[in-house]
């Protein structure tokens, strides 16, 4: 019986966690490869998730438990009938409607019954296992444990091992087969609860913290809380790795995995050793990790992202032993669980719904760090502070101090060195406190708001902002420099775009002047070109090399970018351009293929704030690039990038294709001309069609090597990223 119901909860939960990285990466291509697709699935399964546990907590209550095993043995084969999962029929996100809402409601209609009634399993079947007579009965916890690790496994498999080997399509089939089978164990589960439960339940023998029989509302509450913060944090971390890296299934899983590890070890026997741990290793890494926000250092990524994941992984771990710790009786299981998944879902939430309304930046990840953190006091400490305010001098003084430093460095009145001492000072008064949860959560709290304060005062490079705003697709703000004469747009932590201020006829600058590689292009090709598109609309920089005769199409998903564009407040580029210039709405991709345009020069020019969506970037979208091509057209990618070696991926595409690609390294950078580094590659079906760029000593043939093309089905983050500078 133990096998059975521990083989059931393990394949049932590996489900679970394969559709979801596997759905995500479905939708991608149709939402423009934004990170917050994965933020807005997330809602979505967590959603479900309490939807699940909410049944599996009523069902037993309303019918008892074994009527309830039976109507569930004939309940799980129903999504038979909806299955296999796919994204058939879901069409287009419309270009002016809201991305959130539109896919959440083709989740609900082509993945929600299925993954709801998974989702059940959990709670449903480690109740069922403490009423069956079994010796381990009386604490059904552990299973809890060996769910989270078929969950893990899944994770871990989807990068390694399905999404290099087997096709999206394979995947749909066999995931088909994995749920019937997970019937089938689910239903031979019920069976055994039907001959086996008592017709009246007896009373569970209570867990190890002693028996709960009537739970208090502040009791729920610290449920509710103490799962809410990780949830919360895993996506504002995932979010904070992938905008600037890729939207993948890798960055996605890791701390999907960690967040799944924390509960394995939280649920597991060595959790209070586990908790102790992480206690001690808390003050040693939190810190460093806020002053790498409020340097706004990202790089190297063999240092960058390990602390990210080590912090998140920390705090999600003591927040889980503290839930394990305050598990409650058997007989209470399900609704323990329940407030765990309302907890999740909440988080899901805040990150999703609320933050992208509230702020115009990522400011929910320093605020679900600081609420990890000030979960850990006891409440106890607690009122110790507010009994001896006083006890606060330390860590107001450290926070206070790292505000000023912040201000006063941004502004130019503070120099280098002094301003390091002083914020090194904040650091250890604030790790002075770190054995006093509570004194050392209002010390981390200060250090942020010094990182917001940081913001305020000096948002962007220097500049004064002069627009600022948060959608689906990402964080924009336009900025004014001026010593310099110059307005930009940065897009995330990234410039996308700049000009002089109020140039009427404005000169291309930043990575597209004229002494540029993509300048290059359009010095040879670009009197001839009558029909241009550009995947990619920024500030409209490169309208100024239309021609008169010429007619150019920006493609460009995101609304709120346009209207950046066209305001000449800011940029005149597209203003300059007149008629010439159009900007279709929407995902390049689906546009291009339901158009079919033949433009003699094509521009990839498409980033998420560092991160070139890689749906752009793959078989499937050569595919399309290719039919709307002219015969001798020129097909350019812009694959300027801090993080991803971007060529190798672009020179492979052009291989399995023969066709020739030239790339060029531009590493000109004058911040008094506006003119920035980039890399581009440009290729074409025949040499001859490039004409004089093979002559030009700064342009490079590339060669692919042996490694297989990205293709929606398979795209290998991981062994293209830049851990150490470039």
């Amino acid at each position: 019986m133990l096998a059975l119901f521990a083989f059931g909860l393990c394949l049932n939960a590996f489900l679970l966690f394969w559709v979801q990285p596997m759905f995500g990466k479905m939708a991608l291509p149709l939402l423009g490869g934004s990170p917050s697709v994965w933020t807005t699935c997330m809602l979505f399964f967590q959603a479900a998730l309490l939807g699940g546990y909410a049944y599996a907590h009523a069902g037993a209550r309303l019918l008892g438990m074994k009527r309830h095993a039976l109507v569930h043995a004939v309940l799980v084969w129903v999504p038979l009938l909806v299955l296999p999962i796919g994204l058939q029929g879901a069409g287009a996100p419309p270009a002016d409607r809201e991305p959130i809402a539109w896919l959440l409601r083709v989740m609900t209609s082509h993945v929600g019954l299925p993954f709801i009634v998974l989702a059940t399993s959990a709670p449903l079947l480690q109740r069922w296992f403490s009423a069956i007579g079994h010796r381990w009965s009386s604490d059904p916890y552990f299973l809890y444990a060996a769910s989270n690790a078929g969950s893990l496994v899944a994770l871990l498999a989807f990068p390694t091992v399905m999404e290099p080997l087997v096709r999206l399509q394979r995947q749909q089939t066999l995931w088909h087969v994995g749920y019937a089978v997970v019937a089938a164990a689910l239903t031979m589960c019920a069976v055994v609860v039907f001959r086996k439960a008592p017709a009246e339940p007896a009373p569970a023998t209570p867990a190890a913290d002693g028996p709960i029989d009537r739970i208090p509302v502040g009791q729920r509450a610290r449920w509710l809380s103490l799962s809410f913060a990780p949830s919360a944090l895993m996506l504002a971390v995932t979010t904070y790795l992938s905008t600037d890296v890729a939207a993948v299934p890798l960055m996605w899983v890791v701390p999907l995995a960690l967040y799944l590890l924390t509960f394995i070890a939280a649920f597991g026997s060595g959790a209070e050793s586990w908790g102790a741990r992480a206690a001690r290793l808390l003050p040693v890494i939190v810190l460093p990790l806020i002053v790498t926000l409020i340097l706004g250092v990202r790089s190297p990524l063999s240092f960058f992202i390990p602390l990210h994941l080590t912090v998140f992984a920390v705090l999600a771990l003591l927040c889980h032993v503290e839930l394990a710790r305050r598990r409650p009786a058997t007989r209470h299981l399900t609704e323990y669980y329940l407030w765990l998944a309302a907890g999740g879902m909440l988080g899901g939430v805040f990150n999703t719904l609320l933050a992208p309304r509230l702020f115009t930046g990522v400011a929910e990840y320093p605020l679900a760090i600081a609420c990890g953190c000030a979960l850990l006091a006891t409440s106890q400490q607690v009122r110790q502070i507010v009994a001896r305010p006083q006890l606060l001098a330390t860590p107001a003084l450290a926070g206070a101090t790292a505000t000023a430093v912040v201000i006063a460095g941004g502004l130019g009145v503070l120099t280098a060195v002094p301003a390091t001492v002083l914020l090194g000072g904040s650091m250890v008064m604030c790790f002075s406190v770190r054995r006093d949860p509570a004194r050392f959560a209002f010390g981390v709290a200060g250090l942020l708001v010094a990182l917001g304060a940081g913001a305020l005062a000096v948002p962007v490079q220097g500049g004064i902002v002069l627009h600022a705003e948060r959608t689906f697709f990402g964080v924009y703000r336009v900025y004014a420099t001026p010593e310099l004469g110059f307005v930009s747009l940065a897009h995330g932590t990234t410039l996308h775009g700049r000009q002089v201020v109020n140039d009427p006829d404005p000169e291309p600058l930043s990575y597209f002047h004229r002494k540029s590689p993509i300048g290059d292009v359009f010095s040879e090709r670009g009197e001839r070109a009558k029909s241009v598109g550009i995947i990619g609309l920024g500030v409209g920089t490169l309208a100024a090399y239309a021609q008169p005769d010429s007619r150019w199409v920006f493609y460009e998903i995101d609304p709120a970018v346009e209207r950046i564009a066209r305001d000449n407040r800011f940029f005149r580029y597209l203003e300059a351009c007149g008629r010439r210039c159009v900007v279709a709405l929407g995902d390049a991709r689906l546009t291009l293929a339901r158009t079919a345009p033949q433009h003699d020069i094509l521009v990839l020019d498409a980033f998420s704030s560092d991160a070139i969506p890689v749906h752009l970037l793959t078989t499937e979208a050569m595919d399309i690039y290719e039919k709307s091509l002219a015969p001798d057209g020129v097909l350019a990618f812009h694959i300027s990038n801090q993080h991803v070696r971007l060529r190798p991926a672009v020179a492979r595409l052009a291989r399995d294709r023969g066709w020739t690609a030239f790339g060029r390294l531009d590493q000109t950078s004058d911040a008094t001309r506006g003119y920035q580094p980039s890399e581009w590659v440009v290729m074409t079906r025949r040499p001859d069609d490039i004409e004089n760029l093979p002559e030009n000593p700064t342009w490079t043939r590339i060669a692919a090597g042996n490694e297989p093309a990205w293709s929606d089905d398979f795209s290998n983050v991981w062994t293209a990223l830049r851990w150490r500078e470039r």
